[in-house]
């Protein structure tokens, strides 16, 4: 008995292998994977696209408060110009 019971898991276990192999193959599947690594590139890319801290000191305000809205990144036009680098280097 104990052996019908450790074939019919064993029998289980490689059907449920399989279909998962199987599962992996399919087109469906490979798009999905294919569309996450386009959202990952992209992600790249966008940090990349973020000026350095050095490079947004030399922006001026309007500019920076300009790329916070780009960026999505709430900033006050009221503060320093300082304290907009800071807010925007911060979201790097």
């Amino acid at each position: 008995m104990d052996l019908f019971v450790t074939v019919i898991v064993l029998v289980t276990l490689g059907v449920a292998g399989w279909l998962i192999y199987l599962g992996t193959k399919s087109k469906e599947f490979k798009d999905t994977v294919e569309d996450i690594k386009e959202e990952i590139e992209d992600i790249e890319e966008f940090i990349e696209s973020i000026p350095s801290a050095a490079e947004l000191k030399k922006m001026t305000k309007a500019k920076l408060v300009e790329l916070a809205a780009e960026l999505g990144v709430e900033v006050d036009s009221k503060k320093k110009k300082a304290e907009i680098v800071e807010a925007l280097d911060s979201k790097r």
